[in-house]
């Protein structure tokens, strides 16, 4: 999902608002300190994952991080992750079930109104 990220920050970029993206390259160890860091400079939390919203991990990393910045925080912090679907087997099926640049680029501004 670091490419959607990257695309959803280049279009807020457009319209002068700066995204920090943190880029987990793994979850075990969690390097909750650059994210807590992150939170505690921006005052914003949006956690994008490609698995299902349900179930997936992103809210425990959001869980951790709100942990230890929660006051922090301007906006509620956000997860978005895939349709709570099968995972379909035909490539644009595939596609429409995950995050979109506009979906989170959606979500971004809610958080920054």
């Amino acid at each position: 999902m670091v490419h959607v990220a990257l695309k959803a920050a280049e279009q807020l970029s457009n319209e002068g608002k700066e995204v920090e993206i943190v880029d987990l390259r793994t979850l075990a160890p969690f390097d909750s300190q650059t994210c807590v860091d992150s939170v505690n400079r921006t005052g914003r939390l949006l956690v994008l994952q490609e698995a299902q919203y349900t179930g997936g991990l992103g809210h425990t990393v959001s869980s951790r991080i709100q942990e230890q910045c929660f006051w922090s925080l301007e906006a509620p912090p956000v997860v978005v992750g895939a349709l709570d679907t099968p995972v379909p087997f035909a490539p644009t099926l595939e596609d429409y079930t995950i995050p979109t640049v506009e979906l989170v680029v959606e979500h971004l501004r809610n958080m920054c109104d």
